[in-house]
This record gives structure tokens, sequence and C-alpha cells, in this order.
């Protein structure tokens, strides 16, 4: 996947939440992806990682634009539980 198909996809599934339910969008991020030994081993990658790292600061920019909060997993697990009480 590209850089701007990856950021492309996340802005449509975002604003798909934001005009639905509302419900968390939950992204999973190997860490290794934005490195450049990932891009040694993965010559095929359509972005290197330097743009990948720049699409995942645009999102990041983009969320923050919309007042959108970035947390960790265990920070939504622990909102997911406080609200069902």
């Amino acid at each position: 996947m590209s850089a701007e198909e990856f950021n492309v996809i996340l802005r449509y599934t975002i604003e798909c939440h934001m005009n639905g339910n509302k419900a968390p969008v939950v992204l999973g991020l190997h860490s290794d992806y934005y490195t450049e030994e990932f891009d040694a081993e993965n010559p095929q990658m359509k972005s290197n990682y330097i743009q990948r790292q720049q699409a995942l600061l645009d999102i990041i920019q983009y969320c923050n634009q919309l007042n959108l909060k970035i947390v960790r997993m265990d920070q939504l697990a622990a909102w997911m539980f406080d609200n069902t009480e």
C-alpha cells in the first residue's frame, strides 16, 4: 500500500465512524514498518519508511484538526469499561 492509499483509506474510515455511531477507530501498527531495516528486507513495498512515517504524521495531524483523541489500547479499554458501569 502506498502512503497516499494509507492516508485516503484511514481518513475515509475515520469519517465513516464520525458520521455513523462514533465507535472508536482501532489502528494496530507494527513499529518495524516505519524503519529503514524493514525497507531493506521488503523491497517490494510501494512506499519507503520515510513516506510511511509522514503518512502516519499526516493522520495524526488530521485527527488533531478534528479534535479526536489518540490513545493507547489500555486507555481505550479502561474508557469502555468505565462507560458500562
